[in-house]
């Protein structure tokens, strides 16, 4: 054999045995130093509020990787109390378990003796995260804030590192819960995400945005979430997630009320409508996620929400608290903090009940908007849209009480200043019958017969009380009046006040032969009901003056 060729064979054969030799010898000893450490590291800086532990820690050393086992997180409570006057009570304690924590490609020479940490993937399998609130009461100034992730994280490198960069961030199987003391607050059945392309430097940490990367993709499910009123419940099946794609997908959206009808205002405190609403499937393409990460403002170019079911029950008869004005929501939603903007969106095949509870009626009243169609343009809560005076739109088409059908038009002017919109419409030919189902419970009054040809409205409105006209055709109508508790016609009194109600009270026909009469719409505006009770009442106004002789 060549000498040479030979010494070159010999020379990197050593090599090879020498870097193998050290392998063993790092895995022998230079494990259970580095875990110790990182130990320790963990304890100390978290002034003993943290501590972890794993059953394995493998570090390779040449490869550039390592690997923690069954990897366990504790917290001490005690960081809760504010009894040791150096430190200030946790507002959130975090714990858990995770299956396996994989790191590799660490870039060994930068890491050493550079100032830049390079890290091709870290990969968290099966994370179990228990986050408890502090069951105590914590004054706003004791909480610590930080303005970005970026910035935390550049805060907690920079005495070694200028630049972090890490290619990919996987987390599979994961989930969670949030609690305070024993009652649940949050929880996720399932979490599996994925962050690609990650960099955070001085000049990231100075850009405010909100996130470390807009390379995303999640898969969530199982989630719940009690909202801060107390009184419902928020939850979804399915949640996925791609800045690829550029969409968003939901399964299965649910406000949930905690407690039965009855109960309901009782434990909120004061009168409120029982909202219950399902919407299977809720998707949102053209999703602008750099935008979202670089100014924190949400930006989708098309929505779509189908066969969604929305339930609103008022009990008018709950014992409760003081009345609690309610903000009209498309004004809720241009005060919103988080900024969003959707150019439009479809509902498809909704389902609309309103339901009113007197009190010592056998049930409650109920008018419904079935297979509900709509379309809006234009929403946007962004400060320069508003300024510009955008106007949200919304035409929809509904059968209601499942027959006539309506064909209405909305518009939110989104700069108002006193909640002011608009709306206009017309009801088809529908028997007026099919109003008793909230007329009866609500008004005490039965429809006997009755055709209704056309009714068309035009009406402004603002937080405080509405404003229009209504222009009703109908023929042979004739009415009831019923006794509150059962709801029938009985004794003298009912008998002599129906009689008087068709002879003298209300028209029989109101048509171009009969001659028309226009009913005026005007209603003062119940602060701390739903928007549907606002539009209806609204509406029953100018019935009223179109039926009346």
């Amino acid at each position: 054999m060549n000498p040479i060729f030979k010494g070159v064979i010999l020379f990197f054969g050593g090599l090879l045995i020498l870097l193998i030799v050290l392998q063993i010898l790092v895995s022998l000893f230079a494990d259970d130093y580095v875990a110790n450490r990182l130990k320790e590291e963990v304890r100390k800086s978290s002034d003993n509020t943290y501590t972890i532990d794993f059953d394995d820690f493998d570090l390779g050393v040449f490869t550039g990787s390592a690997t923690i086992s069954n990897l366990r997180i504790n917290a001490d409570t005690a960081a809760f109390s504010d009894t040791i006057a150096a430190n200030k009570p946790a507002k959130i304690l975090f714990g858990g378990t995770v299956g396996e924590l994989d790191i590799s490609g660490i870039n060994v020479f930068s890491a050493v003796w550079g100032d830049e940490l390079h890290i091709s993937s870290i990969t968290l399998s099966r994370p179990y995260i228990r986050a408890r609130r502090n069951p105590g009461t914590i004054p706003e100034d004791t909480t610590k804030q930080f303005s970005s992730v970026d910035s935390t994280i550049y805060a907690a490198i920079s005495k070694k590192y200028k630049t972090l960069e890490i290619g990919e961030i996987d987390i599979n199987e994961g989930h969670g819960i949030f609690t305070k003391r024993t009652d649940t607050l949050s929880a996720l059945g399932k979490l599996n995400l994925n962050l690609q392309n990650i960099r955070v430097d001085s000049a990231s940490a100075k850009s405010g945005r909100t996130f470390f990367t807009d390379d995303i993709s999640i898969e969530a499910g199982g989630f719940m979430f009690k909202l801060s009123d107390s009184v419902n419940t928020v939850r979804f099946d399915a949640l996925q997630i791609s800045s690829d794609d550029q969409t968003i997908a939901m399964d299965s959206l649910q406000l949930i009320p905690r407690y039965p009808r009855f109960e309901y205002s009782r434990r909120y405190g004061t009168k409120k409508d029982r909202i219950n609403l399902d919407i299977p499937k809720v998707r949102f393409e053209g999703v602008d996620f750099s935008r979202f990460i670089d100014s924190a403002r949400i930006y989708a170019q098309y929505g779509t929400i189908d066969n969604a079911r929305l339930h609103d029950f008022l009990n008018r008869s709950a014992r409760s608290g003081p009345p609690k004005p309610r903000t009209l929501p498309f004004v809720m939603f241009r005060d919103l903090g988080q900024k969003i903007k959707i150019d439009s969106l479809k509902i498809n095949n909704a389902f609309i009940s309103y339901s009113e509870y007197i009190g010592e009626t056998p049930r409650p009243g109920k008018i419904t908007f079935e297979q509900l169609n709509a379309s809006l343009y234009d929403i946007s809560n962004y400060p320069d849209d508003i300024q510009q005076g955008i106007t949200t739109v919304m035409d929809a088409r509904t059968r209601v009480m499942g027959n006539g059908l309506l064909n209405a038009h909305f518009e939110f002017p989104m700069d108002s200043e006193n909640g002011f919109h608009k709306i206009n419409g017309r009801l088809s030919s529908m028997p007026i019958t099919d109003f008793n189902r909230m007329i009866e419970y609500v008004a005490f009054v039965r429809i006997d017969t009755g055709m209704l040809n056309s009714l068309k409205f035009d009406m402004t409105l603002n937080k405080e009380r509405s404003n229009g006209t209504l222009i009703m055709k109908y023929e042979n109508f004739k009415i009831s009046v019923l006794d509150k508790k059962s709801i029938t016609q009985k004794g003298l009194l009912e008998n002599l006040m129906t009689f008087v109600a068709n002879n003298f009270v209300v028209r029989k026909n109101n048509t171009p032969e009969s001659g028309m009469q226009a009913g005026r719409i005007q209603f003062e505006r119940v602060e701390d009901k739903s928007i549907f009770n606002f539009w209806w009442k609204s509406l029953l106004s100018g019935i009223k003056e179109s039926i009346k002789k």
